[in-house]
């Protein structure tokens, strides 16, 4: 974790951003999460290790964190938005039903899917590639809920 934790310090450097204490625990939080994560979430994990933190102070950094491409906010449609750390590779992958909001989340097999749309790549590198299906889950499907 300390070398990627370097990686993003080096990155801020770059950009003239010191990494603060804050500013790191935010980053291992997020690079220890799978899923994307609230502010508020983060927020509520965050305020163990650092009692006196604020909800302002997370957002003004997952803010800065953004304008400096470590951090991307996922917007979704009920407004909400999500916030994971950037990555190396872009890709991302998933299903969600539109009635009872279940996502499954299919990036851990990137470079399978990656491989299937090689051919619509060619010549062309790829920075962010966002795709998700959205549909009925078999639940939601079975009770002929829409």
């Amino acid at each position: 974790m300390n070398g990627e934790l370097n990686f993003y310090k080096n990155k801020l450097k770059d950009k003239g951003v010191k990494l603060t204490p804050q500013r790191a625990a935010i980053i291992r939080h997020l690079l220890q999460t799978k899923l994307p994560i609230t502010a508020e979430r983060l927020f509520q994990n965050m305020a163990v290790k650092f009692p006196n933190v604020t909800k302002k102070t997370i957002n003004t950094n997952l803010a800065l964190l953004k304008d400096v491409s470590v951090v991307r906010e996922i917007k979704e449609d009920a407004g909400q938005s999500r916030y994971e750390i950037i990555t190396r590779q872009l890709y991302r992958y998933g299903i969600s039903c539109i009635r009872c909001g279940i996502t499954l989340d299919f990036s851990s097999k990137e470079e399978e899917m990656f491989a299937k749309c090689a051919d619509m790549f060619a010549g062309f590198t790829p920075l962010n590639l966002s795709l998700t299906i959205e549909g009925l889950c078999a639940d939601c499907e079975q009770h002929k809920v829409i």
